[in-house]
């Protein structure tokens, strides 16, 4: 099982990710960086075997992002 990122403004993979963390690891850095409104035009998508299940995207991506991070 892996998960990617895909910018669907652009329609290009951001990156492949082994966990789910990691991915929405990278959308709290995306957040940091370039700010909402350019991560809601992602989504989070979970590949296994030949199945593709979108796990959520925009707002919805953002706030997953937020809910996962851990406290420093």
């Amino acid at each position: 099982m892996v998960y990617a990122l895909w910018d669907t403004e652009v329609g290009n993979r951001i990156d492949w990710y082994a966990t789910e963390a990691e991915a929405l690891a990278e959308v709290r850095l995306a957040l940091t960086r370039y700010g909402a409104d350019v991560v809601r035009a992602w989504t989070l998508l979970r590949h296994e075997d030949e199945a593709v299940e979108n796990i959520a995207a925009g707002d919805q991506l953002i706030e997953r992002a937020r809910s996962a991070e851990t406290p420093a």
